[in-house]
């Protein structure tokens, strides 16, 4: 009998692994000015910028159950933050060139390195160059990809 995979440990995985991968780039890699990586629920004090944010959103099951084995998609979201008060033009671009090398990163592996769990990564939204408010020049982009996996219980 197959060893059990749950949905609770699942999503913690895929977090791991895009927070890994992500911060590997940052080391000389596709996203080495990047100065830190950062899950949005695991943030105590203010990260440093550039910065890039991993959320998730509701997690949905595909298709009809057949077994005991769940398919389900994760909306796997990452913000990039830039500050730069002095050109406006430069921030907003650095924000999407950032959430774009992001999006790039996540979608080499297709599965994370979660091989027989994830099924498959694939972008699904892209939203570039935008502000935030009260920030000044404080700019951000993000992208979301859709994360399927397994669940066996």
């Amino acid at each position: 009998m197959a060893d059990k995979i749950y949905l609770a440990d699942m999503i913690e995985d895929i977090l791991d692994k895009a927070e890994e991968k992500l911060k590997e780039e940052t080391e000389g890699g596709d996203l080495k000015e990047v100065a830190e990586v950062v899950r949005g629920e695991h943030v105590r004090g203010k990260p440093k910028n550039p910065s890039l944010w991993i959320f998730t959103d509701t997690v949905s099951i595909e298709g009809g159950i057949t077994s005991m084995r769940e398919p389900w998609t994760l909306p796997l979201i990452v913000v990039s933050v830039v500050y730069n008060s002095q050109d406006p033009r430069r921030g907003q671009k650095n924000a999407t060139e950032l959430a774009a090398k992001a999006r790039s990163v996540l979608l080499k592996s297709r599965n994370l390195d979660l091989q027989g769990k994830v099924h498959g990564v694939r972008s699904v939204t892209f939203e570039p160059r935008g502000r935030f408010e009260e920030g000044g020049g404080v700019f951000s982009a993000a992208c979301v990809l859709n994360v399927s996996f397994t669940t066996l219980e």
